[in-house]
């Protein structure tokens, strides 16, 4: 699962034993992509049925790995043999701004497109190429904010509030037929 999160935050870092053994003193070993050899420690407290968690504040805008390591012993020295190593990750709201530069919207724009891909009717295909025997080669897909906005978008056209655009190529593999050359609507 991945973590989500703002810089500042203080966020939860769990882990769950399987077998609900309640007597393991697990740590989470926190590592920053931008090369940081030395991870942060949070050692996690039981909390229930081999729930465990401890906090973490974050403090840098890259991605960061995280590492569980089960030991047996209070004084984390003895890694069990029982459980293995598993990873996380945590990703910072500077990476999915730094993703999304050059990207106008918000987030939740972000996920009206992915609404629109879904097939909530708000998606224009247009722009279509097709190879001389006629097989759709290349296209572009735009996904519009809601299916009012798409109807009135023109084919060929841009800048009329589409919130993600995507160009479409394909490779011909000899099982379509005529195409049309606008589609408006679902996928």
């Amino acid at each position: 699962m991945t973590i989500l999160a703002n810089v500042g935050e203080t966020v939860p870092i769990t882990l769950v034993l399987e077998d609900g053994n309640t007597a393991q003193f697990p740590q989470a070993e926190i590592y920053d992509e931008a090369g940081g050899a030395t991870p942060t420690t949070v050692s996690l407290t039981h909390v229930a049925n081999g729930y465990y968690r401890g906090t973490y504040s974050v403090t840098s805008a890259e991605k960061q790995t995280i590492v569980f390591i089960v030991y047996s012993d209070a004084g984390h020295t003895t890694e069990s043999s029982v459980y293995t190593r598993s990873t996380d990750v945590l990703i910072s709201d500077a990476i999915w701004d730094a993703q999304r530069a050059g990207v106008s919207g918000s987030f939740g724009e972000a996920v009206q497109a992915l609404l629109g891909i879904a097939g909530k009717s708000n998606v224009r295909m247009d722009l279509f190429v097709y190879d001389a025997n006629g097989f759709l080669t290349s296209a572009r897909m735009r996904v519009f904010a809601n299916s009012t906005a798409a109807s009135a978008s023109t084919a060929g056209g841009s800048g009329e509030g589409e919130i993600l655009t995507v160009n479409l190529t394909g490779v011909v593999d000899g099982t379509f037929n005529t195409l049309p050359s606008t589609v408006l609507g679902t996928l």
